[in-house]
């Protein structure tokens, strides 16, 4: 990797904090197949639980758009644990962060273009680290 890595490692990034050991635990334990398999299986759940909340939302039903809105934080919970193995099964966090980092500066530029109005917002364009699961 370039120089970039060393800075993506200086930054801070925006993402809970997940402990290294549990999820190294569930890689060995349940193999890396089963766990990427297992990621899938995380993310259909996530698209589903969005899709309910879609339903509730157009049908206008409060009870059930704040059930939806729980299980949405429930399955991006789980979707979030799983990516996180999967850097480590990929064993590619750096390059992740430099495509974040790359995807989010194109955004950037995009909405700078579209608005042509410049903010005094001071708060960091880029905040990145290795997080906390991989030290």
């Amino acid at each position: 990797m370039n120089s970039n890595a060393t800075d993506i490692k200086r930054e801070k990034f925006v993402l809970p904090s997940m402990r290294k050991v549990p999820l190294t635990r569930c890689i060995s334990t349940y193999g890396k197949k089963p766990q990427v398999d297992m990621a899938i299986e995380e993310m259909s759940e996530l698209i589903k639980a969005l899709l309910k909340e879609r339903r509730a939302q157009n049908a206008e039903n409060q009870v059930d758009i704040d059930v939806a809105t729980l299980n949405i934080a429930e399955e991006m919970a789980d979707v979030l644990i799983m990516v996180a193995q999967l850097t480590m099964i990929f064993d590619n966090w750096v390059d992740v962060q430099a495509m974040i980092t790359v995807k989010q500066s194109r955004q950037e530029e995009r909405l700078d273009v579209n608005d042509k109005t410049i903010t005094s917002d001071t708060t960091p364009r880029h905040r990145s680290i290795i997080p906390p699961f991989m030290e």
